[in-house]
Parts: structure tokens; C-alpha cells; sequence
């Protein structure tokens, strides 16, 4: 019983990831089916103004410090040159599924938490465990093999 308490934190992300993984893979499916109806810079203005809208709403329903606060205007230069390099890739990618096939950009495209866990480890100082590495070696490699 001990063992089954200790490993259900562990697994909490397994169902949220393998929805992920649904959800991701069909919306990469109806985003090729209909891309030739809405060119991607409009498809990209779109999904910046949905996201605009959440996470304003999310700024404003939690507590924050003020923008004019010492510090505050980093954090917000940070977040908006964040929000640019998400719009560049958002574009990039779009423009890529145009002309190439999904399988292909679809698996390149996902392989971007791989440079997220090397950023975070030289930026952050995190560690994973060694188990966690091997899986990281295994999607790398899974990309690698299916782009190859």
C-alpha cells in the first residue's frame, strides 16, 4: 500500500500528458485539413488575440504586483519578448505545415520541451532524474528517427 501512495504523485501528469498528446496530434491533423482556407498570418493574429484574452483574464483574476513596481517592468518586458518569440515560432510553424507534411513538421515542431529542459538546466540550475533523461534521450531520438 505504501508503494502505491508513493508513486501516485509521480503519475498525477501521466493523464493531462496523454490528453495533451490526443488533443495535440488531432488539432495538427485539423489545422493541415483547413490551413489552405486561412493564411497563417491570420490564423497566427487570431490565436494571439484568443490567447490575449485568457491570459488577461488570468492576470486580472490573480493577485499581481503593478507593472510600475520595482521590477514590474522587467517582468513585463520579459513576458511581451516572450510572447514575440512565441508569435515568430507560431508563424514559422504554420508556414511550415503549408509546405511540408504534417508527420514530419508535426514531430519536429514537438520536439521543442527537449531545448526547454537544456534551457531550463543551463538558466534555472534543474536537474532530472536519471530515468527522466532516458526519456528525454528516447522522444530526441524518436524525433530524429522519424525526420530521418
Amino acid at each position: 500500500m505504501a508503494d502505491a501512495q508513493s508513486t501516485a504523485p509521480l503519475l498525477m501528469w501521466l493523464t493531462p500528458a496523454l490528453l495533451a498528446l490526443l488533443l495535440y496530434g488531432l488539432g495538427q491533423g485539423f489545422v493541415k485539413m483547413w490551413i489552405t482556407e486561412v493564411p497563417p498570418a491570420r490564423f497566427c493574429l487570431y490565436f494571439a488575440c484568443a490567447r490575449a484574452i485568457v491570459m488577461g483574464c488570468y492576470y486580472f483574476a490573480n493577485p499581481h504586483a503593478s507593472i510600475l513596481a520595482t521590477g514590474g517592468q522587467q517582468v513585463f518586458a520579459v513576458g511581451v519578448f516572450a510572447y514575440l518569440l512565441d508569435g515568430t515560432a507560431w508563424i514559422m510553424y504554420f508556414i511550415s505545415i503549408i509546405s511540408g507534411p504534417i508527420t514530419i513538421v508535426g514531430t519536429l515542431s514537438a520536439a521543442y520541451p527537449a531545448l526547454t529542459i537544456v534551457f531550463a538546466h543551463w538558466f534555472l540550475g534543474e536537474t532530472l532524474s536519471p530515468l527522466q533523461y532516458g526519456a528525454v534521450v528516447l522522444v530526441v531520438g524518436g524525433c530524429v528517427g522519424k525526420a530521418a
